[in-house]
């Protein structure tokens, strides 16, 4: 059995991860503190004006580039079919300069 701790999104990567990695006779527990997962990412129902939206909290930003991390990233966004919302930022832009 392998443990991972934390739910947030290192944990949960890493728990996804090991699961497409390892046979399936390979037990993964992931081992999570608080009454949720996600950590710093939530999605919160607000009302305003009479009308209800959603509020999207968590990491402003994920880095890629070529380091092992931001492959890992890319190829988990794929995975999950997300390739076509990922906004990308030039490095110069004042939303990458304020990180």
């Amino acid at each position: 059995m392998i443990t991972v701790l934390g739910g947030g999104i290192t944990g949960l990567s890493t728990a996804w991860f090991l699961a497409q990695q390892l046979p399936s006779a390979v037990s993964i527990k992931l081992v999570e503190g608080s009454s949720r997962l996600g950590g710093w990412m939530r999605t919160d129902k607000r009302q305003a004006g009479g009308k209800e939206f959603i509020v999207e909290r968590g990491p402003r930003t994920l880095r890629t580039g070529a380091s092992r991390e931001a492959c890992a990233v890319l190829e988990l966004a794929e995975d999950l079919g997300l390739q076509s919302q990922i906004i990308t930022a030039p490095k110069l832009s004042a939303a990458a300069r304020n990180r």
